[in-house]
């Protein structure tokens, strides 16, 4: 009776290990899809600034919103370096902090 018990927990082991090693595959191809992703929106960003430099004289600005850590896409005339249009614009920064600041307050505070 032990001997059969014994070769259940084999099986058992056996079938954790398989399905922790599909598990990290799939997280292996997830990651790698990401990073595949981000270099594939890298030149993207990269092939729209280079038009907008060479068609419209106009360079593109990437940073983050020190606030909310918001990725922040400026438009900017490379003769004058005016900013002609940010997105998100500071509006909407402004509202979307301070919807950030009303939902604490309603939903941090105990009673």
């Amino acid at each position: 009776m032990e001997a059969v018990n014994n070769h259940s927990g084999i099986k058992e082991i056996k079938a954790a290990v398989t399905r922790s090693e599909k598990v990290s595959v799939k997280t292996e191809t997830q990651s790698a899809k990401r990073n595949y992703d981000n270099v594939v929106n890298e030149r993207m960003l990269d092939q729209l600034s280079y038009r907008l430099k060479t068609a419209h004289d106009v360079d593109l600005k990437f940073s983050k919103h020190e606030e909310s850590g918001e990725t922040l896409v400026k438009v900017v005339d490379k003769n004058t370096d005016k900013v002609i249009r940010q997105i998100p614009s500071e509006d909407f920064l402004k509202f979307s902090s301070n919807m950030d600041k009303m939902i604490g307050v309603l939903f941090d505070e105990t009673a």
